[in-house]
């Protein structure tokens, strides 16, 4: 007795194929029967990788940007964002978590960067950069840096609470 699969279990077929490295047309031939198109799936995986090398590519110029600002520069943003310079140091290490940071601060942020939200999202989510040369007093390597939520970054600037209100205020 012949049993006609369905697309899902055809499906299911395709990526059991692609896990056990099935020849490409072994491969084509589960993705036809689950009713999709190889050559699409194959342009579209190949657009989505392009697609994330960019971002990536924009994020690290967006970093670098950050990165390298003049401490003039530095103070001018700051004052203008309504932050201590620990915080946008804080910020510009990485430090702060970045689901925790209000998108109308991050907003403003990338407006004096001169780049996307996206793109300093990306470029903020990336590991805690260590400030300048690996330099200490003690015998020991101090610990690595963690990632804090933003409202904590504020809270150790000594930030006064309408000042923290304001900042982490979302419009809606």
């Amino acid at each position: 007795m012949i049993i006609k699969k369905t697309p899902d279990e055809n499906f299911l077929d395709a990526q059991i194929a692609l896990l056990t490295n099935a020849k490409v047309g072994e491969l084509d031939e589960y993705l036809a029967a689950a009713g999709l198109n190889p050559q699409s799936l194959d342009e579209r995986g190949t657009n989505a990788i392009k697609g994330a090398l960019t971002s990536i590519q924009i994020a690290k110029q967006t970093s670098a940007t950050f990165a390298a600002l003049a401490p003039a520069r530095q103070k001018e943003i700051a004052s203008r964002l309504q932050i201590k310079r620990s915080v946008f140091s804080a910020l510009s290490e990485h430090r702060a978590i970045v689901s925790s940071i209000p998108v109308r601060f991050l907003k403003r942020l990338a407006d004096e960067l001169g780049a996307g939200v996206d793109a300093l999202r990306l470029a903020l989510s990336t590991p805690v950069i260590s400030a300048g040369v690996p330099q200490y007093k003690s015998d020991d390597a101090p610990g690595t840096p963690v990632q804090v939520p933003f409202e904590q970054l504020l809270r150790e600037a000594a930030m006064s609470e309408e000042e923290i209100a304001e900042l982490m205020r979302e419009d809606g």
